[in-house]
């Protein structure tokens, strides 16, 4: 088994930082206003294994602590820590958000899905059954899509009912699946990293609608990690072999190695993408065009927990602006008035910061966003530094 290292993480809206978890089991921030960097910021539990930002904290998940915990970081607060024990032996994975309060968490060796009140924190129980060896995951039109590749023994991504939290489909997909990524619209991403010794590596495009695999694409050497901006789908390796980049309209391979970089990813509220590269001690951001934005040192970096406030990679905040939307709620198309440092294309982003679509023009002071596709939800729409939540409803 390939042992990993990764963190959860949500940060405070004012914080605007990026907070790193290293293979050295240390929490480093990125300060984006300053561009400073500060390691060993708070100390997390043993092999930090991923990270997340939601309710205005971070949330790291520890795979080898005693009592395998989950950690809430306060950043507001000088970084106090409130930790929850999952159990022992369950080798935590990862995290995400799938309701209210609640985040759900892979339990790798003890083939179940944590649920956990983060306010609280506190443990509401387990969904039994879903394995082999689950490890990354991700959540689409009310089900969970968790990979199980049962370290290099099992092929299938098993979903999860979260309405019933009990499992009700699995997928048949590559070999050795250690990660699953949504587009945000109709189709969930099973990234299989194959056998570690040849270029088997695969992409499984799975239909959610129908619960099929839909196309196949290839992917190198031994992808695991991906994330989701608009029509793109980002891949990193385990061996640092680049960041591949797919074109998911067309299903097909844009670049196999469009960047340096393989261990974590993570996309702003800017749209920006965050790259860890864990073999160059170096974090990185890039613009929509993939241009390199800043760039940062940081000793063998990992996961990624991206602020939602980034006020652009080391610049200063610019003065206050407005976003006005019509209707809002909104069922199909939102009619959006910026006004005084809001600039720029209006950018709808989902709450874990994946971009889903852009508004089009509708005059000189006015844009059109169509969110009929976009499934039903709370999302987060953003115009150079201003940004408003937006309700889908049907």
């Amino acid at each position: 088994m390939l042992t990993l290292m990764a963190c959860i993480a949500y940060l405070a809206a004012e914080a605007a930082s990026v907070l790193v978890v290293s293979c050295t089991n240390s929490l480093t921030e990125i300060d984006t206003e300053t561009g400073t960097v500060t390691q060993n910021v708070a100390s997390p539990g043993e092999s930090p294994n991923d990270i997340l930002w939601f309710q205005d904290h971070f949330f790291v998940v520890n795979s080898l602590s005693d009592d395998v915990t989950l950690q809430k970081f306060d950043p507001e607060g000088g970084w106090t820590v409130q930790s929850l024990g999952i159990g022992p032996g369950l080798n935590c994975w990862a995290a995400l958000p799938v309701g209210g309060d609640t985040l759900a968490i892979s339990c790798a060796a003890g083939n179940s899905i944590a649920l956990v009140d983060a306010s609280g924190m506190s443990l509401l129980g387990f969904v039994e059954g879903v394995g082999p060896n689950p490890e990354w995951f991700c959540v689409a039109e009310g089900r969970l899509y968790a990979a199980c590749g049962g370290w290099l023994h099992d092929n299938k991504v098993v979903v999860v009912d979260l309405a019933t939290l009990q499992p009700c489909d699995t997928i048949q997909v590559g070999f050795n699946c250690q990660g699953c990524t949504y587009d945000g619209v109709d189709e969930v991403y099973a990234i299989c990293t194959g056998t570690y010794s040849a270029w088997d590596g695969e992409v499984h495009v799975i239909d959610v609608e129908t619960g099929t695999v839909s196309g196949v694409i290839s992917a190198g050497f031994a992808p695991a990690f991906g994330v989701c901006r608009g029509d793109s789908l980002y891949v990193s390796d385990l061996y640092g072999n680049g960041i591949m980049l797919i074109d998911t309209e067309t299903g097909t391979m844009v670049d196999p190695s469009l960047m340096p970089g393989g261990s974590g990813l993570a996309v702003d509220d800017q749209g920006n993408l965050w790259v860890a590269d864990s073999g160059a001690d170096r974090v990185s951001c890039y613009d929509h065009d993939h241009r390199l934005v800043s760039e940062y040192t940081v000793p063998m970096p990992f996961a990624l927990g991206v602020s939602s406030s980034l006020h652009g990679i080391g610049q200063p905040p610019a003065p206050p602006g407005t976003l006005s939307l019509y209707p809002s709620p909104a069922s199909a198309t939102v009619r959006i008035v910026p006004g005084g440092a809001a600039s720029g294309v209006p950018t709808l982003f989902d709450l874990s910061g994946r971009e889903l679509c852009r508004a089009v023009p509708a005059g000189e002071e006015s844009w059109i966003l169509d969110v009929s596709n976009v499934p039903m939800g709370v999302y987060i729409v953003v115009s150079g530094n201003c940004s408003s939540r937006l309700a889908v409803v049907r």
